[in-house]
């Protein structure tokens, strides 16, 4: 417990990106002075610039070394003269003893106790803690002691099919298998156990009833010193992939006011049972009736002793700074000071949330790594964005590869997605692949929209969700013609008078080839055009060839191009069908970033007018590294025969592993060490047939 004087003059916050970002405006509000830790990799990142102080942490960038180390960071804070610490989210916020260590070191730590944070943190525990309370809706299953393998058949047995095994400590889906019937139960034991034991240092198991169609709705609550605990709503978290949140929304779409009394009741009765304080999230699962009726059943799943990287919509919803009455409890008030006497959640309209990643979903969700090049948020009604980059902002492979978190709020939920779904097409992001598409393809769908969701909707409706653009529109070619034909022409340093691309010979028109980015130079559009110029007006007309096919014929006009400093707005027909486009260029890659509020963004590379080599000879090994990242196992030595198929080498980037498999038999040589961090396209190793 935290004196209740205790005054928060200066804040340090032990994380970074949007949630670093999204504290320090809230201690700014509140005229308090702010200090940023950060690793050697986030030296330039936006929220170290927002911080009043800064201090680097550790020598090395991977976050066993930086953002977890909680000695090092109460060292900064101690000479710093820090008040308290602001844990964000994930690294040490539900690190027991970090909370502990703050404590005996005179530093405010903005959480629960270390207490609740260990009593929470075991899944197995915290049931243990809530199994004499009956009123606590549990889901049958074994959380015990012995944990043998005969024991958890034995209970396995006992609790029917199918079931789930998972481990107790940890999360986000390591040490978990569904297991439909008896013959699948060892496999899933042993396996499981081994995961939990690599993950978490910690291989003990527990097992609950399985439930195929289920919602997951979290109840967000509150505690301070004088043991008062109320609930401020729940929040709907159902739309996962491999049991990570993509959407959340509140309030629930189906939750009966009757059913969100009980929750909110059961998740303050926990809350109560390890006196618990400061922000917390109280996770139920419910019971999906298959007649469509209303849901009635829950049960409880566990407690996050933080705050949630979804809060904002609760914020939306309620109109309250959540980081605000974190500070304030942390300062010994008590919610009944702060106006929070448990009312009834009465939603002020609807709140939706997505996180927007540099990642591919294409290639299996692959992080993408490098310079954001444009950052330009759509800050249009009702849209809120808790963004960590900002352009020329660097996404590393050490970290999340969260880029941002976007929330719209509107009246009722239609309002607000379709106001997501809006924001979502205008914000334009060049440098790095993002999941945009993928989040539209959610929103858009049709299940989505009429609020059928269980925490299978992703799996259940793959085949839309997964179908995107293959073909890029011929206007997106052509804007980028326009803009690459403007640039050079205003360039030109000699015999201007003469019309660009002027011919002798009048039969050969002018030509530019351009392909997308991942494709090769063998898929290519090229262009071919004349122009005219027509009062204010240039015109262009296009003959467009794929393979030494025609596959279009039309007519261009550019009616205007305005450079705005790193990029640039044209506006342009084609076939009488005028748009607008955001374009930027990177000369020293030859490529060009191009958005449009109607088809999307896309990377174009531009094709050398004179190839030396074929661009699939440039490309180089099969087993180059397709990102960055770092090289985790060799599994063969230099030498070894291998088959086609096996996994020769793993890597990491962005706590996302990536197995090279051998595409043939044949004999292994590698290029690189275990532990070598190594660029996007670095030769890894070669297979040599035999």
């Amino acid at each position: 417990m935290n004196p209740p004087d205790r005054k928060i003059r200066k804040l340090l916050v032990a994380n970074r990106g949007e949630i670093a970002r999204r504290i320090f405006r809230t201690c700014k509000r509140l005229g308090i002075s702010t200090v940023a830790v950060h690793s050697i990799a986030d030296s330039s990142s936006p929220f170290v610039k927002d911080a009043d102080e800064s201090a680097i942490l550790g020598s090395n960038s991977e976050a066993s070394q930086s953002y977890l180390r909680g000695d090092l960071i109460i060292q900064i804070a101690k000479r710093l003269n820090v008040d308290a610490i602001h844990p964000g989210y994930g690294f040490l916020s539900e690190n027991a003893q970090f909370a502990a260590d703050c404590k005996s070191n005179g530093i405010t730590f903005v959480g629960p106790s270390e207490f609740s944070i260990k009593s929470m943190g075991s899944k197995i525990e915290a049931k243990n803690l809530l199994k004499n309370d009956k009123t606590i809706p549990l889901i049958p299953g074994y959380n015990g002691a012995d944990q043998s393998e005969n024991r958890l058949i034995k209970e396995a047995l006992n609790v029917g099919f199918p079931l789930l095994i998972k481990a107790s400590a940890g999360g986000g889906g390591k040490g978990m298998r569904i297991v439909r019937k008896e013959s699948e139960l060892k496999d899933a034991i042993d396996s499981a156990k081994t995961e939990a034991k690599n993950s978490f240092g910690d291989e003990k198991l527990l097992i609950e009833r399985y439930f195929d169609r289920v919602r997951h709705i979290e109840i967000q609550i509150f505690g301070d010193d004088s043991g008062k605990v109320i609930a401020l709503g729940e929040r709907e978290c159902s739309v996962q992939r491999r049991h990570q949140k993509v959407v959340e929304e509140s309030p629930c779409s189906v939750i009966t006011p009757q059913l969100r009394s009980k929750m909110c009741e059961a998740a303050v009765k926990i809350a109560s049972v390890i006196n618990y304080v400061n922000a917390g999230t109280v996770e139920f699962i419910v019971d999906e009736p298959l007649n469509g009726s209303p849901p009635s059943q829950f049960y409880f799943l566990e407690v996050n002793t933080r705050l949630q990287v979804e809060h904002p919509v609760t914020e939306m919803v309620t109109g309250l700074d959540l980081v605000e009455i974190q500070l304030k409890i942390a300062c010994g008030q008590t919610l009944s000071s702060l106006g929070l006497n448990g009312e009834p959640f009465v939603p002020k309209g609807h709140a939706v949330e997505v996180r927007l990643y540099a990642e591919d979903p294409k290639k299996d969700f692959r992080p993408s790594t490098g310079k954001v090049q444009i950052w330009l948020p759509n800050h249009s009604e009702g849209l809120r964005y808790d963004s960590g980059i900002e352009a020329g902002s660097e996404v590393s492979i050490y970290y999340d590869p969260m880029l941002c978190k976007m929330i719209a709020h509107g009246a009722n939920r239609q309002i607000a997605v379709q106001r997501l779904i809006e924001g979502l097409k205008k914000t334009i992001v060049f440098g790095v692949n993002t999941n945009r598409e993928y989040l539209i393809n959610i929103l858009s769908h049709p299940s989505f929209a009429s609020g059928k969701l269980t925490t299978h909707f992703i799996q259940d409706h793959a085949t839309e969700l997964f179908t995107f653009q293959e073909r890029i529109d011929l206007h997106v070619y052509t804007a980028v013609l326009l803009w690459d034909y403007q640039n050079r022409d205003r360039e030109r340093k000699f015999l201007r008078q003469i019309p660009s691309g002027f011919r002798n010979s009048p039969y050969k028109p002018q030509k530019s080839s351009y392909y997308a980015e991942g494709q090769q130079s063998s898929e290519a559009i090229s262009l071919e055009y004349s122009v005219r110029q027509v009062e204010n007006s240039t015109h262009f007309k296009l003959r467009f060839v794929q393979k030494e096919q025609k596959v279009g014929e039309d007519e261009a006009v550019l009616f205007e191009n305005k450079d705005k400093n790193e990029f640039a707005l044209l506006d342009c027909s084609l076939g009488g069908i005028r748009r607008r486009f955001i374009l930027m260029e990177d000369k020293e890659s030859n490529r060009f970033f191009v958005h449009s509020d109607v088809f999307g963004t896309f990377t174009l590379v531009k094709c050398p007018r004179l190839p030396t080599k074929a661009v699939e000879e440039s490309l180089g090994s099969d087993y180059n590294s397709p990102m960055p990242g770092k090289v985790i196992k060799k599994n063969c030595k230099n030498g070894d025969q291998v088959k086609k198929g096996q996994v020769l080498l793993v890597m990491e980037s962005m706590k996302m592993e990536t197995k090279v498999q051998s595409l043939k038999d044949g004999k292994v040589s590698y290029f690189v060490e275990e532990g070598q961090v190594v660029e996007a396209g670095s030769a890894l190793l070669n297979v040599e047939q035999r």
